[in-house]
């Protein structure tokens, strides 16, 4: 049996690591960085058995470091699906419904963009792209029209009680 590596710290690494360690809030990130300076003392095998993790998954976290530094053990957000309206044009809807002094409706924004670019979409995803885009919705809350002004004041004034 072959003796075990260690990870070998880049110049510099190690008191980052312990600074990071100590103002991480970030559960996940607190353990990458802890399972590396772990690394660079013991044998990955021990270090995955001590925090219960499987030896390819630690593997992948120190390839990560081995290939960018501190700075690869960074979640990255996966890409997604693209839009399929282009940039340009979802810039020129938002200034048509932002100068409307009326507001927006699902119904209006869905008839802009397929005006403007083609693209059909459902209502749920028109609405899913309002709030992407930072429209929301406002609705008025409704009001009781059988108590009058002077009788929902004293029923307010009698629940404080």
């Amino acid at each position: 049996m072959r003796p075990a590596v260690l990870l070998a710290l880049r110049k510099g690494d190690k008191g980052r690591l312990k600074g990071l360690l100590h103002r991480e809030k970030d559960v996940k990130m607190w353990q990458r960085y802890r399972l590396i300076l772990l690394c660079s003392k013991r044998p990955r095998r021990d270090v995955a058995k001590e925090a219960n993790m499987s030896y390819n998954h630690l593997g992948l976290i120190v390839a990560a470091y081995s290939k960018d530094g501190i700075e690869g053990l960074r979640y990255k957000t996966p890409p997604g699906r693209p839009s399929e309206i282009p940039e340009k044009k979802k810039e020129k809807i938002i200034s048509i419904l932002e100068s409307s002094p009326y507001g927006w409706e699902t119904k209006r924004i869905k008839e802009t963009i397929i005006k403007e670019t083609g693209v059909v979409y459902t209502d749920r995803h028109i609405t899913r792209i309002a709030h992407k885009w930072g429209f929301a919705m406002v609705v008025p809350r409704s009001e009781n029209r059988r108590m009058s002004k002077p009788a929902v004041y004293q029923f307010k004034k009698k629940r404080k009680e």
